[in-house]
């Protein structure tokens, strides 16, 4: 049986992300989340956020409901354990942010449009047992600023028991946050 658990490990990040979010339509997103990597704006309004985490993240832009088919939203980064399927396409990018990034997680720093809402999904499981698993699933929103830079860390602690994201300004303030149910705004 802990061979068949092991070799499901893997799969259970993609299980997470077909369960969850507020689609409208719930069958035309489940290969988006995971395939499709988030493209920075070229022009308009900017600003950027240094993303870190030992898991999977993925952003939507203008909304507070997951839109994983619009073309601006995708996976932004991936830590190199967090599942075998998920595009890795934005791991290691770097747009010369201040400040460095962190030495013990997977990070990432992506141009996002400014002055409209950034919904940031965050997903990991960790193995607390033989059959065990702890999962980190939240969703979480932010208005950036034009020009700001933002950091953005996501991470599993207390062996997988507790679920850490915060989100600052690089003046080292944190800013509001808002928390959103698996359930979101967009269901009724």
């Amino acid at each position: 049986m802990s061979e068949v658990m092991h070799l499901l490990k893997p799969l259970i990040p993609i299980f997470i992300i077909i369960v969850t979010g507020c689609a409208s339509d719930p069958f035309g997103d489940i290969t988006m989340p995971i395939t499709k990597a988030y493209a920075s704006p070229q022009s308009g309004s900017r600003a950027r956020v240094r993303i870190s985490t030992d898991g999977a993240v993925r952003l939507a832009v203008n909304t507070n409901c997951p839109k994983w088919n619009d073309p601006s939203s995708g996976v932004a980064l991936v830590a190199p354990d967090a599942g075998p399927l998920l595009t890795k396409e934005n791991n290691g990018k770097f747009v010369g942010m201040p400040g460095r990034a962190s030495s013990t997680l997977a990070n990432t720093e992506l141009y996002i449009p400014a002055g409209k809402p950034l919904l940031l999904h965050y997903m990991k499981q960790q193995q607390t047992s033989m059959t065990g698993v702890a999962v980190c699933n939240g969703l979480f929103s932010f208005i950036p600023k034009e020009d700001g830079n933002y950091l953005a860390v996501f991470s599993q602690y207390q062996g997988g028991n507790k679920c850490l994201r915060t989100v600052i300004d690089l003046n080292n303030k944190e800013i509001p946050v808002e928390n959103l149910s698996d359930n979101g705004p967009c269901h009724k």
